[in-house]
C-alpha cells in the first residue's frame, strides 16, 4: 500500500501564563456578562418569549422583532447579540467577541431544548473557571514566549512559561480554551502520523462481555478482564440502572430529583476513569504485542456501552487508536459486521453459523471454531484486505469496506495524458 500519512487531534497546551491585575479585571467582567447574558435568555425562555435555541446559536422568539423593516421570528447569534445590546457595558466594544459571548451561552440553553424543552429551565451560571474562544481570536509568539488573548475589554499580550506541541500550532490566530485555574490555554492541532516499521503481520482481537474472555487475539492469546474492572463496571451499570430508570418521564414524575442525580453522575464519572486507567493497561499490551511482532493492528469497533452495556469496549477502542497513533503503529479500526458470523474457510455468512457465544459452525462447509477466536480471525482479515486495497491507516468502524477500497483503487489509477 502507499504510505499514506494521516492527521490526527491533539491538544496543545500553554501554562504558566502570567496574569495581570488588569487581565484578571477583564476577566471578572466578562463572566458578569455572561452570567447577565444568561440571566437575560433564561427569564425569556421562562416567559414564553424564546421557544427555542439551536446549538449554531439560531434563536426562535414567539412574538419575533423587526429586523430591517421586515418581521424575524428566528434570529442568528449575531441578530440576537445586537437585539440585547444593552446587556453590555458601554466601554465593551469588541462586537465579534460579543458575538461569541453570546454563542456561548446559548449553546448552553440549546442543550436544555434538546433533552426535553418542557421541564424546568435551568439556571445556568458562568463561575470564571474558563473561557472559551470558538473562533480564531488567539495569537502565539513562540519565540518571545507571548500569548495574545482579547476580551471584550480590551486585547492583552501575556507571558508563558511552558508549552507542549506548541511546533504543531502553525496559524496565525487560533481557537482554544483558557483554563483560568490552571493558567493555561489548550488548543486542538493537526499531528501527522509517522510509521514506525513496515508491515510483517497482523493482529487483531475480539472484545467479549464475560470477563474471562474479554480480549481475544487472533493467535489465540486470551487477555480476562481483571478482578477491579469486573467490579468497575457493576457499579457503573448500577448507577445507570439508577439514572436511566426514568430518564423518560416528564420531570415531575421522576424519582431522582437533580440535587440526587448530580452526586451519581459524579460517581459514574470517577469510576470511569478508574475503568479507562484499567483498559488503558490493556491497550498497552496490545499494542506493545504489535510493536514486537511489527503488525497491522486490526481494532475491533463492538458498539459503545450506549446500546449494550459498558464492557470495557468504550475505553479500550479509543486508547488503542490513540496509542497506534502516537507510536506510529499501522492500524485500522475494522467495521464489526458480520465477524462472529462469517466462516474464514468458505466465506459463506449466516446467522445460524454462530448459535451462541462459544462455538461457531459453519452451516455451508462444517468448519468448526472457537466463536471468539473465530471473529479474531476475521476481523484480521478485513483489516488485511484494507491494507491490500491501500487503503490509508484509520478509523474505518462506520465504512463500507468494498467501496473504501474500491475508491482508493480508483484513486490510485493514473490518469492517461492523451
Amino acid at each position: 500500500m502507499t504510505n499514506d500519512w494521516i492527521i490526527y487531534k491533539r491538544n496543545a497546551k500553554f501554562w504558566g501564563i502570567e496574569f495581570t491585575a488588569e487581565f484578571g479585571c477583564a476577566l471578572k467582567r466578562t463572566n458578569s456578562t455572561l452570567n447577565r447574558i444568561s440571566r437575560h435568555v433564561r427569564k425569556s425562555i421562562k416567559s414564553g418569549d424564546i421557544t427555542n435555541v439551536t446549538k449554531l446559536g439560531y434563536v426562535s422568539l414567539r412574538d419575533g422583532v423587526m429586523i430591517d423593516g421586515e418581521l424575524k421570528h428566528e434570529l442568528t447569534k449575531a441578530q440576537f447579540k445586537n437585539s440585547i445590546q444593552h446587556i453590555f457595558d458601554a466601554d465593551s466594544t469588541n462586537e465579534s467577541l460579543k458575538r461569541e459571548c453570546v454563542l456561548y451561552v446559548l449553546e448552553r440553553y440549546a442543550g436544555y431544548f434538546t433533552r426535553n424543552g418542557q421541564g424546568k429551565v435551568p439556571n445556568i451560571s458562568f463561575k470564571g473557571k474558563g473561557l472559551y474562544y470558538k473562533d480564531n481570536f488567539v495569537a502565539i509568539d513562540q519565540k518571545a514566549k507571548y500569548i495574545t488573548l482579547p476580551t471584550i475589554y480590551g486585547v492583552f499580550k501575556l507571558r508563558y512559561n511552558c508549552s507542549l506541541k506548541e511546533e504543531f500550532v502553525t496559524k496565525p490566530k487560533f481557537g482554544g480554551h483558557l483554563i483560568v485555574r490552571q493558567k493555561a490555554f489548550v488548543v486542538a492541532v493537526d499531528v501527522p502520523f509517522v510509521l514506525k516499521y513496515e508491515v510483517a503481520s497482523t493482529l487483531s482481537f475480539d472484545l467479549n462481555k464475560t470477563a474471562e474472555d474479554n480480549v481475544v487475539c487472533n493467535d489465540g492469546e486470551i487477555i480476562p478482564s481483571s478482578a477491579l474492572m469486573v467490579d468497575l463496571v457493576k457499579k457503573i451499570k448500577k448507577i445507570n440502572e439508577s439514572l436511566d430508570g426514568d430518564k423518560k418521564l416528564p420531570v415531575s414524575q421522576r424519582k431522582l430529583r437533580s440535587k440526587q442525580r448530580r452526586p451519581l453522575r459524579l460517581e459514574w464519572k470517577r469510576l470511569h476513569k478508574q475503568l479507562k486507567n484499567e483498559c488503558r493497561k490493556v491497550a498497552l499490551r496490545l499494542v506493545e504485542k504489535a510493536e514486537e511482532s511489527k503488525s497491522l493492528m486490526c481494532i475491533d469497533s463492538v458498539k459503545t456501552g450506549q446500546t449494550m452495556g459498558t464492557f470495557g469496549q468504550d475505553h479500550i477502542i479509543p486508547e488503542l487508536q490513540k496509542e497506534c497513533e502516537n507510536r506510529g503503529i499501522p492500524f485500522y479500526v475494522v467495521p464489526c459486521r458480520n465477524t462472529s458470523r462469517r466462516c474464514p474457510e468458505c466465506g459463506h455468512i449466516h446467522a445460524d453459523n454462530r448459535k451462541d457465544t462459544k462455538t461457531f459452525k459453519c452451516v455451508s462447509c462444517g468448519h468448526e471454531a472457537d466463536a471468539q477466536l473465530n471473529a479474531a480471525i476475521n476481523i484480521a482479515h478485513i483489516g488485511q484486505m484494507l491494507y491490500d486495497g491501500g487503503v490509508p491507516y484509520g478509523n474505518y468502524a462506520k465504512r463500507n469496506v468494498e467501496k473504501l477500497i474500491s475508491s482508493y483503487q480508483k484513486e490510485s489509477i493514473p490518469v492517461s495524458s492523451e
